[in-house]
């Protein structure tokens, strides 16, 4: 309810550096598999109400943690609409953007015509691996979309890195967008949604603790360097908090086939 009234989006976020610990074999090239994510986007309601997601968070990710080089090739693993893939560009030798959806890809290509960008699940471990070897993978508010198999993620990062290669990723973190979370949960129990279609169909979101992460990254070969759980309340104001939810909690909607019943739950 605070949420409802105030427009605050209270992010809880995951932040970690990692590097390799042993080389990795490395796979075969192999060819680029196209994912349907269950979210979908709309690039333009993207822009209008996610424009914070790199200005407020991974520029100083990219700037302060990640610190790329010109001799170096990066992946930007969930690139979403490129925006952060196009400033990476300017500052290394090449620069690969991955996402899921088409329609977010389509807005990055018409921006930055001069990177690469493929469509693919960051879950495919194989063909994220076959565009290696990278310097660095890079991810900012995406790996907490990728909730059907995160150790997947991390081996995929792992494998495509070359010797001494590192990880450095923002995501959401425990506790994130915790009572918008509660609210659709409840609100979709109240009209028949099962939670056991809640946690396996409905909800997109995983939300990891430091620890969870941590012994993910570990698990593979990595060398945690940090990671770290910190809030960073957004004031989006009440028609953004609409927005966001239309934008981000989109997935929830579409189990609400009535158009008026999804307004009265937003």
């Amino acid at each position: 309810v605070g949420m409802a009234l105030t427009g605050f989006v209270h992010v809880g976020l995951t932040k970690f550096q990692a590097t390799q610990t042993r080389i990795s074999s490395k796979c075969a090239r192999r060819g680029v598999r196209m994912a349907a994510a269950g979210q979908k986007w709309d690039a333009e309601a993207y822009g209008t109400h996610a424009a914070f997601v790199p200005n407020l968070m991974g520029a100083d990710l990219m700037q302060e943690a990640l610190r790329p080089q010109k001799h170096e090739r990066i992946l930007d693993l969930g690139c979403g609409d490129g925006a952060l893939t196009g400033a990476l560009a300017a500052r290394c030798r090449q620069v690969v953007g991955i996402d899921a959806s088409e329609e977010l890809l389509r807005k990055a290509r018409e921006s930055h015509p001069y990177v690469s960008f493929y469509q693919m699940d960051g879950q495919d471990e194989d063909a994220i691996a076959g565009l290696g070897p990278f310097d660095a993978v890079f991810s900012n508010a995406a790996l907490h979309w990728m909730k059907r198999d995160p150790a997947a993620v991390v081996r995929g990062a792992y494998r495509t890195l070359g010797p001494s290669g590192r990880f450095v990723a923002e995501c959401g973190g425990a506790g994130n967008v915790e009572e918008i979370r509660l609210a659709l949960r409840a609100a979709l129990t109240e009209r028949g949604i099962t939670q056991q279609k809640l946690e396996e169909e409905v909800d997109p979101w995983v939300f990891h603790s430091p620890e969870e992460y941590t012994e993910l990254l570990t698990s593979v070969g990595f060398a945690v360097d940090q990671c770290v759980l910190y809030p960073k309340p957004i004031d989006v104001g009440l028609e953004g908090l609409r927005g966001w939810i239309r934008t981000f909690g989109n997935r929830f909607l579409d189990f609400l086939p009535d158009p008026q019943e999804r307004e009265a739950v937003i």
